[in-house]
């Protein structure tokens, strides 16, 4: 027969056991309910400490890859309007060899082909003198794109009418910008961003089909410790506790 004394101690340390495994099932269901694995300092101070090192890695990466694109959309926009301007040149070109034969032009139509000409000269001019990125100028000799280690510094086209072979070398030049510079940069800089995003997951987030399985063990020695507290109050009270072990 166990004494009093023992049935008590041998009580207290049942429930003790059960408030243990009642425990672990929370700690297993919270990072189940919020996707974290580190939802507190204590669950992991070392792994708390290198996620939140690479979340602001990550920060400065987002940044550095949002001033790239936006470097991107100003080239873009800066070839659109020389491509435009380009394009009229283009014409003039044509143009002028229609005019360089008048023989075979009928009536009024040179008059109308030089009206079209200057036309497209106007036009030109007022591409390059309004063109502008956010409300700034982009051909007043004065913008440029600098990122990382490149930049390029767009033409003064504003005072007057460039040649078709100056607009494309200047398109060349953006393009050779846009790919070499901005893209291989955004390039590494997208590529660095996945795979700190997943290193930092791998560290801070839950892993559903380990903690899912720690769940299930944790509520079955949850379960156990409640039949043995059970068992041990029923005892206790004839004075007959036995030793449980969960």
């Amino acid at each position: 027969m166990v004494g009093p004394a023992n049935s008590i101690n041998t009580l207290s340390a049942t429930l003790g056991r059960l408030g243990n495994a009642l425990d672990r099932v929370q700690n297993s269901t919270t990072p189940l309910a919020t996707g974290k694995r580190i939802n507190r300092a204590a669950d992991d101070p070392a792994g708390l400490i290198s996620a939140q090192n690479l979340s602001a890695v990550l920060e400065a990466l987002e940044a550095e890859a949002f001033t790239l694109r936006r470097a991107g959309t100003a080239a873009g926009t800066a070839d659109g309007y020389l491509a435009a301007a380009s394009d009229l040149l283009v014409d003039n070109a044509g143009i002028e060899v229609q005019l360089a034969n008048t023989a075979g032009l009928a009536p009024g139509e040179a008059d109308a082909l030089r009206a079209q000409f200057a036309a497209n000269e106007q036009a030109v001019t007022r591409i390059t003198g309004n063109a502008a990125f956010n409300g700034i100028k982009l051909f007043n000799g004065t913008y440029s794109l600098q990122v990382g280690g490149g930049r390029l510094e767009l033409p003064d086209l504003a005072n007057s009418v460039p040649t078709q072979q100056a607009l494309a070398a200047r398109r060349g030049e953006v393009g050779a910008f846009q790919k070499n510079i901005i893209g291989a940069r955004l390039e590494v800089v997208e590529a660095t961003l996945q795979s700190t995003a997943q290193t930092r997951s791998m560290i801070q987030d839950t892993d559903f089909a380990r903690q899912t399985a720690e769940l299930v063990r944790n509520q079955t020695l949850a379960q156990t410790s409640q039949l043995a507290a059970g068992q041990a109050i029923r005892q206790a009270a004839v004075g007959s506790l036995l030793d449980v072990t969960a």
